[in-house]
């Protein structure tokens, strides 16, 4: 097809079938990307993976196809690290509204490896736990009282770590379709 056959072509569908394609494609293609970035995110406990969406959306230039991640998921809480494993970080992560960062050990861990209890720990599990400090004073536990096992270990700051991206290739998969999603949906 020549360059004016195919001007020819989206004269005679309108600007409203153009419009009406182009949704189609972007939406096409926000599933695929949904798809990739699912397939391509670490899981633990499923969180992270349900809280991927794929969307169309009315951007500054006009429509777009959009990946997005973290938010609220149902039944669970905020997923507000999708953007520390899409990213990673460098520097020491310090807590932003506690002294110490919570990081659950074996028996504090459900059978999907959840945190059994939310936080704040002294609403959730008041009265369950006591503090053990370590010699150094970087890190403390927190002693289950009635098995004397430590549940959880607190930490001053976290390492940095590497990013692990997921929702950047599942775009670029997405949009390396693109092309072929438009002439599906324009024919």
């Amino acid at each position: 097809m020549t360059p004016e056959q195919f001007a020819a072509k989206l004269r005679s569908v309108g600007q409203v079938g153009v419009a009406r394609a182009v949704g189609r494609a972007l939406t096409a293609t926000a599933l695929v990307a949904e798809g990739e970035a699912k397939g391509r995110a670490p899981v633990l406990s499923g969180h992270l993976r349900r809280s991927i969406s794929g969307i169309v959306r009315q951007g500054a230039q006009g429509p777009e196809a959009v990946v997005r991640a973290g938010g609220r998921v149902e039944g669970a809480a905020d997923v507000v690290y999708a953007g520390v494993i899409e990213h990673g970080f460098k520097g020491a992560a310090k807590p932003k509204n506690a002294q110490f960062f919570r990081i659950p050990l074996g028996p504090a861990k459900t059978q999907a490896g959840v945190d059994r209890y939310p936080t704040p720990i002294r609403e959730s599990g008041a009265g369950l736990f006591y503090v053990q400090r370590s010699k150094d004073g970087q890190s403390a536990y927190l002693i289950h009282k009635a098995s004397g096992v430590p549940w959880y270990k607190l930490v001053r700051s976290l390492r940095p770590r590497a990013a692990r991206p997921f929702l950047r290739p599942g775009a670029q998969a997405a949009a390396d379709r693109l092309p072929a999603q438009f002439a599906k949906h324009l024919k």
